[in-house]
């Protein structure tokens, strides 16, 4: 199309998806990868739509070996050669070849995952050396989003006891598909922030579904690098960060952040508190056998071992041990099907607030002093932010020199500190619709779909963990 959103011409139609368009130097072709043949290879076509070619093939020729994907093409300033990546030798490397697929080499040829290299500026195709690319990490940064470990052209797996969402791309609320706890998929495009909520995305093929799906929240990786060797399967569930040293006078911490684990069965359960000391409030109970996520930790007080963890919904300090006894134990979640997996609903009711925009809502969540944003993006669904409820009895209101049109409204108090400080929130849910009103909000968080309901007398509304929500009612 052109530059302002005109002339949009149809150049590939074919009944699966094409990915990595790039022009060629020259303007007249255009490479991109597709699985058109049943694996990711590798095509360039006139501009026109005519004079389609497949320029890679499977290592041994043979189209229906799946076992191989070529992506991620990239033209020499010349345009007489192309850089691409290829599982083809069992790891992601980088290769070159001909701009008409002939004479491919390799460039890398390591273990680890090398994947969408571009040519340096200005760099015509010969000698042909790993120096003539530039590889192109992740370096995406997303404010809610643990470090990005993955690049296109890899495989990852589901290392969460919930399913994955597909979403039609990262600002969306239309769910294609779900990635189950284990699942194995390809990563084929991306990365991408999701503004909204701060989550790093992915474009992903899992059993002939592609869309887009997150990597993690916070301290918390959902997806993870995957590898397989001829004698077993195994998901790289590399940690955040390492377990610190072990508390003196305690039993040596078995524990590690970014893994699970659970409360020892038999025993009576873990108390959740505020913060790690006996004297910290308590804010939930972990029952025996129920399995949590750890964010943090250890620290050491009261002669105990914390752990920071995340359980049904809430986030907290729980004991591992004292200087005799283990509480809680370590769990390799994939034989976890034994398990008691946290799949009862936390169910709550609280006052809070809510406030209904030309482009969305806004709601006050009281019992962890937040504001949630929810932007709509379609007709009753869309994604959300939660910001942190700083505002105090007292504050100014801010004054803005546009006024509010006809029966609409500034926002005032939390609300309106969360709506005037953050342009993208002003931007994106417009003036009020009406006065913020008092209400009662029941609150279900269900752990197997990862999904966080709000209820009021207006409507529910279901907000996901990965940053989309919907309205149910």
């Amino acid at each position: 199309m052109n530059a302002d959103g005109g002339n949009v011409r149809l150049i590939t139609d074919n009944s699966t998806d094409d990915f990595g368009p790039t022009w060629s130097p020259d303007g007249n072709q255009i490479a991109f990868y597709s699985k058109q043949d049943g694996d990711y290879e590798i095509y360039v076509i006139n501009i026109d739509g005519s004079g389609l070619q497949q320029i890679t093939l499977n290592d041994d020729g043979d189209p229906n070996n799946n076992s191989d994907d070529d992506v991620s093409p990239d033209w020499s300033s010349d345009g007489t050669q192309i850089v691409f990546s290829s599982r083809r030798d069992g790891n992601v490397n980088l290769y070159v070849m001909n701009r008409d697929g002939s004479n491919p080499m390799a460039l890398t040829s390591d273990s680890t995952s090398e994947s969408s290299a571009a040519w340096k500026p200005g760099q015509i195709a010969l000698p042909v050396s790993a120096q003539s690319v530039v590889l192109s990490p992740t370096t995406v940064d997303c404010l809610n989003s643990p470090p990005s470990r993955l690049n296109v052209g890899m495989q990852a797996a589901v290392i969460d006891v919930d399913p994955n969402h597909i979403r039609l791309h990262p600002q969306s609320a239309e769910v294609r598909g779900e990635i189950p706890s284990g699942g194995v998929f390809d990563i084929i495009g991306g990365p991408e922030c999701g503004q909204s909520a701060g989550l790093i995305w992915w474009e992903v093929s899992y059993q002939g579904v592609t869309g887009w799906t997150a990597e993690g929240k916070g301290d918390q990786y959902w997806i993870a690098p995957y590898s397989a060797s001829a004698s077993s399967t195994t998901i790289v569930n590399t940690p955040v960060a390492e377990a610190r040293p072990t508390c003196s006078g305690t039993l040596t911490s078995q524990l590690q952040v970014g893994h699970y684990a659970r409360v020892t069965p038999g025993d009576r359960g873990n108390r959740l508190r505020s913060q790690p000391t006996t004297s910290g409030e308590q804010i939930g109970l972990i029952p025996a056998g129920r399995l949590f996520r750890v964010v943090d930790g250890p620290v050491c007080a009261d002669d105990y071992a914390w752990w920071k963890v995340y359980h049904s919904g809430q986030t907290g300090w729980t004991v591992e041990a004292d200087s005799t006894s283990y509480w809680l134990e370590p769990i390799d979640v994939s034989n976890a099907s034994d398990l008691i997996l946290d799949d009862q609903k936390t169910v709550d009711q609280f006052t809070g607030a809510f406030q209904g925009f030309e482009h969305g809502y806004m709601f006050w969540v009281q019992s962890v002093g937040e504001m949630w944003v929810l932007t709509e993006t379609g007709s009753g669904r869309g994604t959300w932010q939660a910001y942190a409820d700083t505002w105090q009895l007292g504050d100014p209101e801010p004054v803005l020199n546009e006024k509010p049109g006809t029966l609409l409204f500034q926002p005032i108090r939390g609300f309106g500190k969360v709506w005037y400080e953050n342009q993208g929130v002003r931007d994106a849910l417009g003036w009020a619709k009406f006065n913020e009103i008092a209400v009662t909000i029941s609150y279900e968080y269900r752990p197997t779909t990862n999904v966080h309901v709000l209820a009021i007398r207006d409507g529910r509304f279901e907000v996901y963990s990965d940053g989309i929500w919907q309205r149910s009612g």
